[in-house]
């Protein structure tokens, strides 16, 4: 089964909805444009906050009613945009050239180009396929589950959310078949509400996927008037440590905790999997060329890290930035041709692989979150007097608690992408001074990230959520139950390993 013939959905929003407006999305329409463009008229300005501040406060909660009422990221996000010229914040060009024109919204569409000709490779399923049928996993339920879990989320790091946790399902299907587990076991509905969850966090532990884009383009826009930057490199170490510990947390929790049988899984024999027999057994030339090429795309993060700043290499490498060092690899993996066809079709790759939706949003959220930082505007200020008596003198392990449970809480009932940008925006003043003291602002930026997509309760979680909680083999019953447990799980592990890791790294 290739990633390419699933159906990609847009994973940071609402669950497909049938054609035309229904008077509910209308009246959610008219509302979302009317907080848009009146906020600032009806609502008088308070405490610190400007009358401009209040403008922009109703352009960033009008833009969020609208993305969800209506599922549409572009003619909102575009409005956004003329919103934020036509009340006065910023003139037209200089609008343009802050939102589209912008680094991260740059580096956004190169990496969408170069992960849509990862996908087109199959990378991801060959991968899958070597960890599956390794022979160390046959007769150990536990270490098959584990790794299985595992492979998947690394896996779904080049596949995304929905493409991956299809393809994990198509492989599971025929495990459970093979092995004669029935519809809705135990066990079965675990790994169901596993792999999906490997799906949509694996998807958020490289910072070149839609959503996490979206979320730390928008939190580096927001902490970038504070002094401090984001660093692409520090969130996949961080992100995806994360990541392995909660998988091996959920394995735990799948054998002792849910009480499932896996005794079947003693018999388990890769070679009966049909779905497998259609995966190639060893990685292509393409693939090679592509993960060394990924490889030397990001390995830019973690040279700047060790690289001195006085140092004169430094000087001419460091300003290159992130998003035009991909430009490297995007015209290397273009003039490469295998079987006389380039390894990257640059054409197809903008037609097909940029999300135009999720750029657009990036751009339009990179000016709001600006301007919701903006001194001048107030709103800043009006946070920090709002929140200081909760936040005031909080012990660093402690926040991230706080931000990491309310992350993952409200994420679960609201769009991750909007989640993940509401909280940086409103945290930001205190990630700011945790920072200043010593914390790792990207990490904390992981955090967010990451969390947003812990996404599984309710449909309106996440675009891919239908795929879990529709399945046959689901009960709503058993994700109720066993959903909460796996949340604290996650929210221990989590802020446990982000503390650490945003105090040492």
């Amino acid at each position: 089964m290739s990633a390419e013939k699933t159906v990609q959905k847009q994973e940071g929003a609402s669950p497909a909805k049938k054609p035309g407006f229904t008077t509910g999305q209308w009246i959610g329409t008219i509302v979302g444009v009317l907080i848009m463009f009146g906020s600032g008229f009806i609502i008088p300005a308070w405490s610190a906050v400007t009358p401009m501040g209040v403008s922009m406060i109703g352009v960033f909660i009008g833009l969020l009613v609208l993305i969800t009422v209506t599922n549409n990221l572009v003619w909102t996000s575009l409005l956004a945009i003329f919103a934020i010229v036509a009340l006065g914040y910023s003139p037209g060009n200089a609008t343009v050239a802050s939102s589209l024109g912008n680094s991260t919204v740059f580096q956004c569409i190169l990496l969408f180009m170069i992960c849509f000709g990862m996908r087109k490779t199959g990378m991801g399923e060959v991968l899958a396929k070597k960890v599956v049928s390794a022979k160390f996993m046959q007769g150990r339920p536990f270490v098959f589950t584990w790794v299985l879990l595992a492979v998947f989320m690394l896996a779904d790091t080049l596949l995304g959310a929905t493409a991956g946790t299809l393809l994990a399902y198509t492989i599971f299907d025929s495990i459970k078949d093979v092995l004669g587990f029935q519809k809705k076991d135990r066990y079965v509905q675990a790994m169901k509400m596993g792999l999906y969850l490997c799906g949509i966090m694996g998807a958020a532990l490289m910072p070149f996927q839609a959503m996490p884009l979206a979320i730390t383009g928008a939190f580096t826009a927001a902490i970038a008037p504070y002094g401090f930057g984001f660093n692409a490199g520090l969130y996949i170490v961080g992100s995806l440590i994360v990541g392995m510990v909660f998988v091996l947390a959920y394995a735990l929790l799948i054998k002792f905790v849910f009480g499932c049988d896996m005794s079947r899984l003693q018999k388990f024999d890769p070679n009966e999997i049909e779905a497998l027999k259609k995966i190639d057994s060893h990685f292509s030339a393409g693939q090679i060329i592509y993960l060394l090429a990924f490889l030397i795309g990001i390995a830019y993060s973690f040279v700047t890290l060790f690289i001195p700043q006085d140092n004169a290499f430094y000087a001419w490498f460091g300003p290159i930035s992130q998003g035009v060092w991909f430009v490297i690899t995007i015209v290397a993996v273009s003039l490469i041709r295998i079987e006389g066809k380039p390894l990257l079709d640059t054409r197809a790759a903008m037609k097909e692989g940029v999300d135009w939706g999720i750029i657009l949003a990036v751009a339009a959220f990179v000016v709001i979150g600006g301007a919701l930082s903006n001194q001048d505007l107030g709103i800043q200020a009006w946070l920090t007097e709002l929140l200081s008596p909760v936040f005031a003198d909080m012990p660093f392990p402690l926040f991230m608690l706080v931000i990491i449970a309310v992350t993952t809480v409200i994420t679960n009932f609201f769009s991750n992408m909007a989640t993940g940008i509401i909280v940086s925006s409103v945290a930001m003043p205190f990630i700011a001074v945790y920072c200043g003291a010593g914390a790792d602002a990207t990490i904390i930026a992981a955090a967010i990230s990451v969390s947003a997509n812990c996404a599984f309760l309710t449909y309106a979680a996440a675009g891919p959520a239908p795929i879990m909680l529709g399945n046959e083999d689901m009960e709503s019953r058993f994700v109720w139950t066993r959903g909460p447990l796996t949340i604290v799980a996650y929210v221990i592990v989590a802020t446990v390993v982000f503390s650490v890791l945003a105090m040492v790294l």
